[in-house]
C-alpha cells in the first residue's frame, strides 16, 4: 500500500499527516505541541520530543515518499534559531532511514491547494476551506499544522504519480518542486 507522510514542523504544533493512495479517506493527522525552551538541553528535549513521534510513525507506515515544508526564508525573530535547529535534526534524522523526502516552498504548497501563492483565501483557514472542498476532508477543530501536513502528503503523492493533479495549478506547483528554477504564471 503506497503511503506518503507530509511533515508540516513547527515548535508550537508540528503537524504530521500519513496518507494512503489506495483508500483515500484513510489518513491519520496529528499535532505535536512542544513548550517553549532555553538553554540546550533543554531545547534539544524540546526538538527531539517533537521529532521522535514523527520518526515511529516514519519507521512504521514506511512510506514512499516524504514531504517537508521548507524553511520559511524572510523569516525573523529569535525563534528563527530554534527552528533551525529543530529542522536540522529533523532532516538528518529523516536522511538516515534512507527514505525519499522532497522539501516543498510554503507558496507552492498553497498554490497546490488554493490555486494561488499568496493573498486572499491563502491564509490558515482559506487553506483548511481548499482542502475540503477539493478533497472533502475537514479539519475545522484541528490546527492548520495538520491541514497543511495533509496537502504535503497529497503534493507527495501526485508528485510520485501515484495520483494524478486534478488541476494545472496542481500540476505547475509539482513541477516546481521538481525544478525550483522552474516559474509558474503567477508565484
Amino acid at each position: 500500500m503506497p503511503n506518503y507522510i507530509g511533515l508540516d514542523p513547527s515548535l508550537g504544533s508540528f503537524g504530521v499527516c500519513v496518507y494512503a493512495t489506495t483508500s483515500p479517506t484513510r489518513h491519520l493527522t496529528s499535532a505535536y505541541k512542544s513548550d517553549p525552551a532555553t538553554g540546550l538541553e533543554a531545547r534539544l528535549a524540546r526538538y527531539y520530543g517533537l521529532i521522535d513521534p514523527v520518526m515511529d510513525r516514519v519507521v512504521k507506515w514506511q512510506p514512499k515518499l516524504i514531504a517537508i515544508e521548507q524553511y520559511v526564508y524572510g523569516a525573523t525573530g529569535r525563534g528563527i534559531v530554534d527552528r533551525a535547529e529543530m529542522g536540522g535534526i529533523l532532516r538528518d534524522r529523516l536522511h538516515q532511514t534512507g527514505l525519499q523526502v522532497i522539501e516543498v516552498g510554503p507558496t507552492t504548497l498553497k498554490r497546490f491547494i488554493t490555486g494561488k501563492g499568496g493573498g486572499k483565501g491563502t491564509d490558515k483557514v482559506g487553506m483548511i476551506m481548499a482542502i475540503y472542498q477539493r478533497y472533502g476532508v475537514d479539519f475545522s477543530g484541528k490546527t492548520s499544522d495538520e491541514a497543511d501536513a495533509y496537502g504535503l502528503a497529497r503534493l507527495a503523492a501526485v508528485y510520485n504519480g501515484s495520483e494524478k493533479p486534478q488541476t494545472k495549478f496542481q500540476e505547475e506547483a509539482v513541477a516546481v518542486v521538481r525544478n525550483p528554477k522552474v516559474k509558474t504564471r503567477r508565484q
